[in-house]
């Protein structure tokens, strides 16, 4: 990481820039640290109510039970679950490409995105410790629950188990007890926020990226609805107060 961002730093020298990708991988980094111990802080681990709250929203349903029942089959897998651990696992890669992307073209715009993905962090971290929750997969293996595969483990460990355990642990979650928010929604979500006013083609292909996120997260055992649609209050709720912040510092124009 640190000959990363010495790369980044000798990259912004003459274009600009540097102190957006600082504040992106600060952010980054704290979250990834500070996440992987959520659950120790002594607050309790909510596992079955989740479940219980989400069967309660859809009439006695767990959606990610009723996707499976649908579309999965262990043992054979079809082009949709393997577009959705595509789909899942492109989070660890698509939002700094983006960003990446408006620092090429504008490296003075490179601020805006990488503070509200920063800021997206540091809020559902807030959240992680503050309500530790088990994802569907893990709430699975208590003695009543709702049977959930995780999707992407049958998926990846019928290609290459021994490439799945490498980059899991690399750049996998470091706390499994660390559901609420989904923070993968959560972020591709802030995506789509962004691409609001950039062009409708950027706004429609940003929605549909966020609707697939959501989609597999939820399909595969990842996350509850609950967990995306809290994910996406907190993104919403970073936007409007970074743009409300923002308006309140642009200078009146004298008349």
């Amino acid at each position: 990481m640190g000959f990363i961002v010495a790369l980044i730093l000798v990259a912004c020298w003459r274009r600009g820039g540097a102190l957006g990708w600082l504040v992106l991988i600060g952010g980054l980094m704290l979250f990834l640290q500070i996440r992987g111990v959520a659950d120790n802080v002594g607050f309790p681990v909510h596992t079955g109510d989740l479940s219980r709250l989400e069967q309660f929203l859809f009439l006695g349903a767990l959606p990610t039970q009723v996707l499976q029942r649908l579309f999965f089959v262990p043992g054979r897998f079809t082009a949709l679950d393997y577009a959705a651990v595509a789909v899942h696992w492109s989070y660890f890669f698509i939002p700094y490409i983006i960003v990446f992307a408006v620092w090429l073209r504008r490296p003075q715009a490179t601020m805006e995105p990488a503070l509200l993905l920063a800021l997206t962090f540091a809020v559902s971290l807030v959240i992680y410790v503050l309500l530790p929750g088990t994802p569907p997969w893990l709430a699975a293996a208590q003695p009543g629950a709702p049977q959930v595969y995780r999707i992407t483990y049958f998926v990846w460990n019928s290609v290459n188990p021994e490439a799945y355990a490498r980059i899991y642990e690399t750049i996998g979650d470091p706390n499994p007890i660390a559901c609420l928010p989904s923070v993968h929604f959560a972020i591709t979500f802030m995506l789509f926020l962004y691409s609001l006013g950039k062009g409708r083609l950027w706004s429609i292909i940003a929605g549909v990226y966020a609707a697939a996120m959501a989609f597999s997260l939820v399909y595969m055992g990842e996350h509850y609805v609950v967990d995306c649609l809290f994910g996406g209050l907190v993104a919403w709720a970073v936007w409007a107060g970074y743009h409300r912040l923002m308006g309140r510092r642009q200078p009146v124009p004298v008349r």
